[in-house]
């Protein structure tokens, strides 16, 4: 029975990856942050894709220019002020310059290292999509027929730069300061302590920020790198790779081909973060030595090179997987591992590559006071004990009469016998008449708010999601969400029944009563008017249980709850997946997919956070 369950555990969600959220600063429509003047732009904005990056760019700087108040601080700013300084020149921070420039505006591009770094960072020959391919950039950057590999890319792009005349100092700015309306930005790179002034900051540094740190003894030394240029160097040499990710697997990949002798440590037990054809790689270099497998075309930019058996000189390579390990400490000829179980290991090492991934330049937005997701402040503790409080006062007064020794009666019932709303909307329209059937319900019926509420939310938020995220999966994953809450969710119970029972459809004889008191009824007989049975029409019987535990037997919602909870939903997941229901019908997939879109990242995360989900 114990194995049963932990097979069906792992099927449903025990084997997906358990990492957290990775924490990224706040930033709200047109890139704006909780700091006024300060905008983000690029991957740190939302999705990181070249055309979105190009688009925050220039959306940012037309955000800057619709100020009502920049103008009049434009008019009245010093001399030595810019209008604004753009930290970062990758694609979203170059798109920022091009459209500050052809808007006329005064603006400093600062640059630490390169133009572009991280495309110029990719793997030669490294095939780059310019997704979505419908979607044309409002300003910037643009991207045509030759965006196809990074070298052809790099070109074009640099090409428009100096069409468009835009220039980069370089610099390094640790942290933006606001003094006397004006932002003040250090050059750390400068010995005089040289500084920029301006009216907006546009900060585009992207995620690369700094490598994590294994956090051991000895990861200082020479021999620990984070990035794997040509793997030929390390033929016949004892070389560990720590991570879990694609970047671990590639480098680990390429040593082995290329003849060195690798160790790849990941803390957890199993490789289930890589793309399926690099884990069935490592798989078959660890079996077989002399396994034919090859990095044609790394996927990581820390994988510069790609490697095959046939580079390597002298005895073939090999791969020892210690899964369910982490470093210790590392010496000058080994590396020391730990297991689960305490039992420390030495192995034999001249070369560390630690691939654990990199951390979001948070510092940088901590010490400019931009706040990141999952930063808890008083503010937020506060705000969360009091909704707390609020939901479970709402919920006694609606559950019991008495509350802290107060006397009530149903909340819904005090609101009709006071006459608020929703119980005080108007009716017009002639009796029988859809108007009349749409106010009489609202007037009536609480679940008629509810329900109204909900379907809204699904639409506004369903329509922002379909804006936000411009694919096409999305776009039909959303419309058919929608579509299934207004349509039986909502019309249905609350509009078409309503108004077919008020003309006799249900109650004159012939297939429509025959309907009404097979689904709409208590099962005893009475009248046709319990709509809101409609609901499990599409929320099936483990959803909706109010159709099955019912004083009499309702035998066509018995014999319908059983068709679908297992025939028509047991097929539906063999077909597309066991999300195809709860994220392409389910009303409450439809909550999560576009209220819940942008707002999933603040649930907690991990091994812990999983298994409470799944109790």
């Amino acid at each position: 029975m114990i194995g049963f369950i932990g097979r069906y555990y792992h099927w449903l969600h025990g084997k997906w990856p358990a990492g957290t959220v990775e924490k990224l600063p706040v930033v709200g429509e047109g890139g704006i942050t909780n700091v006024s003047g300060v905008r983000i732009v690029g991957d740190l904005s939302g999705v990181p894709l070249l055309k979105f990056s190009s688009e925050t760019g220039a959306k940012a700087v037309q955000g800057i220019l619709a100020e009502s108040n920049f103008p009049a601080e434009r008019s009245s700013k010093a001399e030595d002020v810019y209008d604004v300084v753009i930290i970062g020149a990758g694609v979203s921070g170059v798109s920022a310059a091009m459209e500050a420039k052809k808007a006329g505006l005064r603006y400093l591009l600062v640059e630490a290292s390169q133009i572009f770094s991280t495309v110029a960072n990719f793997p030669k020959a490294k095939p780059i999509f310019t997704y979505p391919t419908e979607m044309t950039p409002s300003g910037g950057i643009q991207y045509g027929e030759r965006s196809g590999v990074k070298e052809s890319l790099l070109e074009d792009m640099q090409r428009q730069v100096s069409e468009s005349g835009v220039e980069i100092t370089t610099g390094r700015i640790e942290k933006i300061e606001k003094s006397g309306g004006v932002f003040q930005l250090v050059n750390a790179n400068s010995k005089d302590g040289q500084f920029w002034k301006a009216l907006r900051v546009i900060v585009g540094i992207g995620r690369s920020g700094n490598f994590r740190k294994l956090g051991v003894p000895g990861e200082d030394m020479d021999k620990v790198m984070n990035r794997l240029h040509d793997p030929k160097d390390y033929a016949g040499k004892d070389v560990m790779v720590v991570g879990g990710g694609d970047s671990a697997a590639e480098a680990a990949i390429a040593l082995a081909a290329c003849g060195a002798k690798v160790t790849l440590s990941y803390r957890k037990p199993e490789l289930n973060r890589p793309k399926p054809e690099n884990v069935e790689k490592v798989l078959e270099l660890a079996k077989d030595p002399c396994a034919e497998v090859a990095v044609d075309k790394p996927s990581s930019e820390r994988v510069t090179t790609a490697a095959s058996s046939e580079m390597r000189e002298g005895a073939p390579g090999c791969l020892n997987l210690e899964l369910g390990t982490a470093p210790t400490r590392i010496t000058g000829s080994a590396v020391f591992i730990k297991a689960k179980d305490g039992a420390e290991k030495e192995i034999q090492n001249d070369a560390v590559f630690a691939m654990i991934g990199r951390e979001a330049p948070l510092g940088f937005f901590r010490k400019s006071k931009v706040s990141i997701t999952g930063d808890w402040s008083m503010k937020a503790v506060i705000g969360l004990v009091l909704f707390m409080a609020v939901m479970t006062f709402l919920y006694h007064l609606k559950a019991y009469k008495t509350f802290l020794g107060i006397e009530n009666t149903n909340w819904w019932q005090t609101f009709a016998s006071k006459g608020w709303f929703p119980f005080n909307i108007p009716v017009f329209g002639a009796e029988g008449g859809v108007l009349h059937t749409i106010l009489k319900s609202a007037s009536s019926d609480p679940g008629f708010t509810f329900a109204f509420l909900y379907t809204s939310i699904i639409v506004v938020f369903g329509l922002k999601r379909i804006k936000r995220r411009k694919t096409p999966y999305v776009r039909r994953q959303t419309f058919t969400l929608m579509a299934f809450q207004v349509v039986p969710l909502f019309l249905l119970p609350y509009i078409v029944f309503p108004f077919l029972y008020h003309n006799g459809v249900f109650t004159n004889g012939g297939l429509g009563e025959w309907f009404g008191m097979t689904f709409l009824s208590d099962g005893q007989g009475g009248d046709p008017n319990q709509f809101w049975r409609a609901f499990g029409f599409i929320l099936a019987w483990p959803l909706f249980i109010y159709n099955i535990f019912t004083e009499a037997p309702i035998w066509g919602w018995i014999v319908l709850g059983f068709i679908q909870t297992f025939v028509i939903i047991p097929l539906i997941v063999r077909r597309w997946g066991k999300g195809a229901y709860c994220g392409w019908i389910c009303s409450c997939g439809a909550m999560a997919e576009t209220l819940g879109d942008t707002h999933r990242h603040k649930m907690p995360h991990g091994p812990i956070a999983n298994k409470l989900n799944m109790i």
